[in-house]
């Protein structure tokens, strides 16, 4: 009778901790994806930048770093507030505004048109 019970916290704490591994699995892909082509850009426009020579193509470059920035800064503001929702399921849903999902996201690919020289 006491072997069942200890066999079931086990059992228990074992799902637990499963479930727990793969949302940080899950967790790690979006970062991981999230960042992966802010950073991309950065690299591009910062090695633009030291190649180049004109200095209007620099303070443009040096334009698309600090939007890239705060992109970077909202992405892990947005995964710190994931995490925080997470946490406190009972907090309040806001609506996301689609135009400005929309502008940042057309801002970021312009950078990468940028770095492309397209």
């Amino acid at each position: 009778m006491i072997n069942n019970g200890l066999e079931k916290r086990i059992l228990e704490r074992t799902n637990h901790l499963t479930k727990q591994n793969k949302q940080l699995e899950e967790f790690a892909y979006v970062v991981s994806h999230n960042f992966r082509a802010p950073v991309s850009n950065l690299h591009s426009l910062l090695y633009l930048c030291k190649e180049g020579e004109n200095m209007q193509l620099k303070e443009l470059l040096l334009e698309r770093c600090e939007i890239t920035v705060t992109n970077l800064d909202t992405i892990v503001n947005d995964l710190l507030s994931g995490v925080s929702i997470k946490n406190n399921s009972k907090k309040e849903k806001q609506n996301l505004v689609f135009n400005t999902c929309f502008l940042n996201a057309v801002e970021s690919f312009q950078g990468t048109s940028l770095n492309l020289g397209l």
